[in-house]
């Protein structure tokens, strides 16, 4: 079986476009990013459980209001105020997705890094 199929698979990850990325850093883009989806209120309640867009951003931005974007990502249940704890990968209303994703569709880790 040769590695150049015609049927070959689409790429895991792809580059992000200049506006989705950091300008310090070089990430790549997951496949299913809220951009995807957030155009469809069918596609919202069946990766998140929510009934439309309107509702998962506000959710989401009332958890950024609230203080989410300051947890820690390495001592659970702390503040965040200097910035501490692992440099992001995602932007945070895409982990916010990934997060309802577990939550609704109950996908595992290894799920999610797909």
């Amino acid at each position: 079986m040769s590695a150049s199929t015609s049927g070959s698979t689409p790429q895991a990850t792809q580059t992000c476009p200049p506006s989705l990325t950091d300008v310090s850093t070089e990430t790549l883009m997951p496949e299913l990013v809220i951009e995807n989806i957030i155009h469809s209120n069918e596609l919202i309640q069946f990766y998140t459980g929510l009934p439309d867009s309107k509702t998962f951003q506000a959710l989401f931005e009332t958890l950024m209001e609230h203080g989410a974007d300051k947890l820690c990502t390495e001592s659970i249940g702390e503040m965040n105020s200097l910035n501490m704890g692992r440099k992001r990968k995602l932007r945070r209303i895409d982990e916010f997705l990934m997060v309802m994703m577990r939550l609704w569709l109950g996908l595992l880790l290894k799920d999610l890094e797909y």
